[in-house]
This record gives structure tokens, sequence and C-alpha cells, in this order.
């Protein structure tokens, strides 16, 4: 309780320096995480990493017209659209998964990590990004 209004509330202080250390904490984790390109051939293996709990999106050019996962029961994978959903069904999941489009096969080693997994991943075509246009 002050005496004066002159007096600091220690209590009050306190409150608003442990809000500023909380907000800082909460801000760190909201922050957007970058999406990734990847770049793949038939001779590539894409590296995923997957946090549990978490989804972890493999966005395409088209719709994949088929997937193979190796490991049944690690992993769950969903069909959306042009996308892939993975999810870890065990903390320590590791698997291999194969992702066929357009006459393409995409390959992919899939393994959790406890922190800092890949959100959404754009996968295209090694040989697209190595083709030119000329404009005259």
């Amino acid at each position: 309780m002050r005496k004066n209004k002159d007096d600091v509330d220690l209590d009050f202080l306190f409150l608003v320096f442990m809000t500023l250390i909380l907000g800082l904490f909460i801000y760190r984790d909201l922050e957007a995480k970058d999406v990734r390109t990847l770049r793949l051939n038939h001779q590539t293996v894409g590296r995923i990493k997957i946090t549990p709990g978490r989804t972890t999106i493999l966005s395409f050019p088209s719709k994949p017209s088929k997937v193979v996962l190796g490991s049944q029961g690690m992993f769950a994978v969903e069909y959306i659209e042009n996308d892939i959903a993975i999810a870890a069904l065990r903390p320590s999941a590791r698997s291999n998964i194969f992702v066929y489009l357009d006459g393409r096969r995409f390959a992919f080693d899939l393994a959790t990590v406890s922190a800092g997994g890949d959100e959404v991943i754009f996968v295209r075509d090694q040989v697209d990004a190595r083709m030119k246009v000329n404009v005259p």
C-alpha cells in the first residue's frame, strides 16, 4: 500500500516487467515461419522435418496421382487438391515417402524433430528451374 503519491508501487512495476518478458516469449513463438521451396529431380531426396502435434504441407504444382508411404503407422497422410498434409503419429517417427505426379516421382525422407519442423514446402521440379524463356 502506498503511503503517499511519490512512492513507487513495486508490485505494479514487477507486474509490468513480467508482462513484457512473457510477451517477448509469446511473440517469438507466433512469428511466421518461412515457406521453403524444394527443387528436386528423380535422383534427389528431399528432407522433411515434422514436429509432432503439427501438420506439414507439401504443395505441388499439380495434383499428385499417387503417394506411397514407406512405414505405415508412422505418419498420417491426407490429400487436399495439390497439397499433401503429413502429421507424425509417433514422437520418433521416421519414414520415406514417394509422390507421383505428371509422370514424375518425388522422393522424401520424413523425420520428426522436437521443434522447428517444416510448415509449408513448395515442391518443384529441378528441371523447371533451369528452363529459360527468351524474350525478343
